[in-house]
């Protein structure tokens, strides 16, 4: 069945059929997620609102803070806000043809000549992966093009195009700088320096590519110390003070968590083809060696950094997972030929079976796929139920308080967004000195006092009956502007919004 498939696919001219992947898989991703949303990319979508305003790349304007992890995709999404103001939206669509991308290079990188499962399965499960596609509306869905990206330009050694996409995958997540460092030492593996022929082999290297990497890196990380005085954004601080919080998970104890969501019977059956699959596909494609070592760096970096546990930091895990569910799948048609070799010669019913035998990786590949479809088409009737109701306090905000007001929240991405107010926010995203509060009481709670007393918001956003010191210490001096039952939004809590006069700190 893949063999037909192969050469009916291989008839259509190759830039007529990427065309038409392309526009299936974006506008079908783009269609099925518009309303997907959740709160942390908001915050990325201010700066590029900031930005497109002449405001600066920063969340407050006037406060010069680097709290988005990705400088790239807020600059992108400026550059096209004047094409679709609506931001979310926009993230969305881009996040959609990065899906479609990475399907094509993931699919490119595990090409090897009779081995068609392997690269279909990138191209057809890779963009419909739920791990994938609930960090629509992010930078990872680009940020992992880009990073397929260097890998399949680095195995047909176009090295300047690999370190284009190397430079701007570390330019959309700081921990892009590990594929660099991968493909620099696949570089010296396969052209070690001689002994006495330095000459010969440094006049050998990518020396273009090189400068390429560097120029835009170093602008960057110019400009990074020089505006912000480090280029580490203060969201891993932050992220690392959370996983200190009661009841928090760190990035390696959160593995378990997320393995469970994912624990029903396709993926198990996906998982123990992905076990062997990887030491079938080690054995015979190269370029899966290297992403399997940039999936172990960034498993290793990630653990090591003790971050809290966030879904969309395990999405880079998915490409090598499914690398090895497709030759998992190559294994087991490999096995079938085998044993179809060692057979006498059949007679009409016996053929008949063995063709269907020999079918068997196609048709689970397809069934296992339909599956996958509908267990996306799930996921998007299960949107993040704090969208609306953060939306509609945001827009309550814009609409009926000052410009210079300052607002206090939990989570300041939806809410800020649509607010436009200066932010004071209690997890410590955007003020370093509340995440350090935060990691020393280990308390959400606790922070969020300190905050109030410390930065004295005009405006307080608060779900109601979650922090305990606020209500009983200074609600008392605030007065209630509006109440958001959570109920009709499908929302846990109420959500309260009060004004507190400067007294109440």
């Amino acid at each position: 069945m893949l063999r037909s498939l192969e050469r009916r696919w291989q008839k259509i001219p190759r830039a007529a059929w990427i065309v038409l992947y392309l526009i299936l898989v974006t506008g079908g991703l783009s269609l099925l997620f518009s309303g997907w949303a959740y709160d942390d990319p908001f915050i990325t979508y201010r700066y590029a609102e900031n930005l497109s305003r002449g405001l600066g790349l920063t969340y407050n304007p006037g406060e010069i803070r680097l709290s988005t992890t990705t400088p790239f995709f807020a600059l992108l999404l400026a550059a096209l806000r004047p094409l679709s103001p609506d931001l979310p939206n926009l993230a969305i669509f881009l996040g959609a043809l990065s899906a479609a991308v990475g399907g094509l290079l993931l699919g490119d990188l595990l090409d090897r000549p009779g081995y068609p499962v392997a690269r279909w399965t990138g191209r057809l499960f890779y963009p419909l992966f739920p791990l994938l596609t609930s960090t629509l509306g992010s930078e990872t869905p680009l940020y992992l093009a880009f990073c397929l990206g260097a890998f399949a330009s680095f195995r047909r050694q176009h090295y300047r195009l690999a370190a284009l996409s190397a430079a701007l995958a570390i330019l959309s997540r700081p921990d892009g700088a590990l594929v660099a460092g991968v493909l620099g030492l696949m570089y010296l593996f396969a052209h070690p320096p001689r002994k006495h022929q330095w000459r010969r082999w440094l006049a050998g290297l990518p020396w273009q590519a090189m400068l390429i990497y560097t120029l835009l890196c170093g602008a960057w990380l110019g400009y990074a110390w020089v505006t912000y005085g480090s280029p580490v954004p203060l969201t891993l601080y932050a992220k690392q003070q959370q996983a200190l919080v009661a009841g928090s998970q760190a990035f390696l104890a959160g593995v378990r968590t997320i393995m469970s969501w994912y624990s029903s019977w396709p993926y198990q059956v996906q998982a123990l083809l992905a076990l062997p699959g990887l030491v079938y596909g080690l054995r015979r494609c190269p370029a899966l060696r290297w992403l399997a070592a940039w999936t172990a760096l960034y498993f290793t970096a990630y653990s090591l950094l003790g971050v809290t546990r966030y879904f969309w930091y395990y999405a880079p895990l998915a490409p090598l997972f499914l690398a090895g569910f497709g030759w998992g799948l190559e294994g087991l048609r490999a096995l079938l030929a085998q044993s179809r070799r060692k057979t006498p010669a059949p007679d009409v019913r016996a053929a008949a079976f063995q063709t269907t035998i020999r079918s068997l990786p196609g048709l689970l590949m397809a069934f296992l796929l339909l599956v996958q479809v509908g267990k996306l088409w799930n996921q998007q009737l299960r949107p993040d139920t704090r969208y609306p109701v953060y939306r509609a306090a945001g827009e309550w905000l814009r609409e009926n308080t000052p410009d210079d007001a300052s607002v206090g929240t939990l989570e300041v991405g939806i809410i800020g967004y649509y607010a436009r107010r200066p932010m004071v926010d209690f997890s410590g995203l955007i003020q370093p000195e509340i995440a350090a509060v935060l990691g020393q009481t280990g308390s959400y709670p606790a922070a969020a006092y300190w905050a109030v007393t410390h930065y004295t918001p005009e405006y307080l956003v608060l779900q109601q009956g979650q922090f305990p010191e606020i209500e009983a210490n200074l609600l008392p001096h605030c007065q209630i502007e509006i109440n958001y039952p959570g109920a009709p939004y499908g929302y846990p809590f109420d959500l309260n919004i009060y004004t507190c006069p400067p007294a109440s700190g």
